[in-house]
């Protein structure tokens, strides 16, 4: 691929009508050494006398210093909080969902999932868009479900085998189940009895309405 490259663009007058392209890039370079440099001296200038306060006998300043350093210290976390909940939001594609249903299907997996593990053993979330669709993952190292048990996994009042000695009243994937289909998406378990279980829930979330 060949380019043309036309230098003498920076001696030509920029838009502003008083500079050539290659004066406001220096201008503009200028201004920025100079504002970075501003803003050290004041860093300096301040981080050393707030630095000083902190250490005097007077209690009054001591806590004005310190309120200063808590208050900075926490910029770059409350600036984060703002992107992620004011910003991102913006910039993402609407998802259509019931958010009591939602909250229903992954509180399920979620207790499920540690209930029947170890106390202690990890348990996974993890969430993916593909296309149009979310995909939740509930994965645990729990106690498994039988492979007999496997297929009225999703009946009213079944309970598998091996849980019978924990609380449950068998109607938790039932209505889970029911929460997804109402939603259109789908539910799937993968189990190895002994070695854990991992629910994989596909719905269609960020398909336009019609």
């Amino acid at each position: 691929m060949n380019y043309n490259w036309n230098w003498g663009i920076f001696f030509q007058t920029s838009p502003d009508g008083v500079h050539t392209y290659l004066e406001t890039l220096l201008l503009g370079t200028g201004w920025t050494l100079a504002t970075a440099l501003a803003a050290w001296c004041l860093a300096l200038g301040l981080g050393s006398f707030i630095g000083v306060i902190r250490t005097t006998p007077h209690p009054w300043l001591v806590r004005l210093g310190s309120a200063y350093v808590e208050l900075f210290r926490n910029i770059p976390l409350l600036v984060q909080m703002f992107l992620w909940y004011f910003v991102l939001p913006e910039l993402l594609p609407p998802a259509i969902g019931d958010e009591n249903l939602l909250r229903h299907i992954l509180n399920n997996l979620l207790t499920n999932a540690v209930k029947y593990s170890k106390e202690g053993e990890a348990v996974e979330l993890t969430l993916e868009r593909l296309n149009g669709d979310a995909i939740f993952r509930v994965q645990d190292r729990g106690i498994g479900i039988p492979v007999a048990d496997q297929k009225q996994l999703f009946g009213p009042f079944h309970r598998a085998g091996n849980a019978s000695h924990l609380p449950g009243t068998g109607l938790g994937l039932v209505i889970v189940k029911r929460c997804v289909e109402l939603h259109g998406g789908e539910i799937s378990c993968e189990s190895t009895e002994g070695a854990g279980t991992t629910f994989t829930v596909r719905l269609p979330l960020f398909v336009a309405p019609a």
